[in-house]
């Protein structure tokens, strides 16, 4: 018993090291997923997507650095489906777990309805993630779709999640708005 559970508990941190290096890169999971040392170069992921072929230049988080530093090995097999299977667990462990109103697929089917939070986080949630967080950190919108490969700012906008009381705290940030 005890080796199964080591067995998932390596599991696990193997989920969440992944999923955050889509959270602090912004990339699809068919590209954090398969990063390798070959990618590091420095301070920066080197990257050529699988979809859209794009080559991108992502300097390397701390929270990314700290993790590569412990000996995680960045190209520890995963199945996405896996990594979106345990990732809730990951997520529930975590006490993510309130009722948010949001899609879930049951049996390919989307269902609309009210969820804990834990069971709604995809492998696509640390990409959204990411792309918000760092326009909420100030970085320019144009930088980031070149990451995320978003040609119109139009649809970027759409893509990111952010409140409008959010938007005024960045409002108020800006040089205009201090005097």
């Amino acid at each position: 018993a005890g080796v199964n559970v080591e067995r998932k508990i390596k599991a696990l941190e193997v989920v969440r090291n992944k999923f955050l290096l889509g959270a602090y890169t912004a990339l699809r999971v068919s590209d954090f997923n398969y990063l390798r040392d070959v990618h590091i170069d420095g301070d920066y992921f080197r990257v050529t997507t699988q979809k859209t072929g794009a080559h991108v230049v992502i300097p390397i988080h701390p929270v990314i650095r700290r993790i590569i530093d412990s000996g995680f090995d960045i190209s520890t097999p995963i199945t996405d489906q896996k990594i979106n299977e345990h990732i809730k667990e990951v997520a529930r462990m975590a006490g993510i777990t309130q009722l948010v109103e949001g899609t879930k697929y049951i049996q390919h089917r989307a269902v609309v309805g009210f969820f804990p939070k834990c069971d709604l986080i995809t492998t696509h949630t640390a990409r959204r993630s990411a792309a918000t967080n760092m326009y909420k950190a100030g970085i320019p919108t144009i930088s980031i779709m070149r990451i995320t490969g978003h040609t119109t700012e139009k649809s970027f906008m759409k893509y990111i999640k952010i409140t409008s009381e959010e938007n005024a705290e960045l409002m108020a940030r800006n040089a205009f708005f201090m005097g």
